[in-house]
């Protein structure tokens, strides 16, 4: 009776390794299209830019613009508040 206990136990982990490799293979369907549109989303972007240079010089571009317009509205402010208290 104990060699058909170990029989069903091998069985039943033998089960339980077989679905675990088949849940995988499920899984990385999955996964692979997630990376594949990933893939195809920048190579998009890209393409829409001409090449990754472009976009990179695009990205930096929008960031010094944005630092230069921040910088511009405190210099503004001073200038406000310099003017409003000579004008009083």
């Amino acid at each position: 009776m104990s060699e058909v206990k170990k029989s069903q136990e091998r069985v039943t982990v033998e089960n339980l390794i077989d679905g675990s490799i088949i849940e995988g293979f499920q899984s990385a369907n999955a996964m692979f299209l997630e990376s594949l549109e990933d893939s195809l989303q920048k190579h998009v972007i890209i393409t829409e830019a001409g090449d990754a240079h472009s976009v990179l010089q695009q990205m930096l571009d929008e960031n010094i613009q944005e630092k230069v317009e921040e910088e511009a509205n405190v210099e503004l402010g001073t200038l406000t508040e310099k003017l409003s208290r000579v004008l009083a």
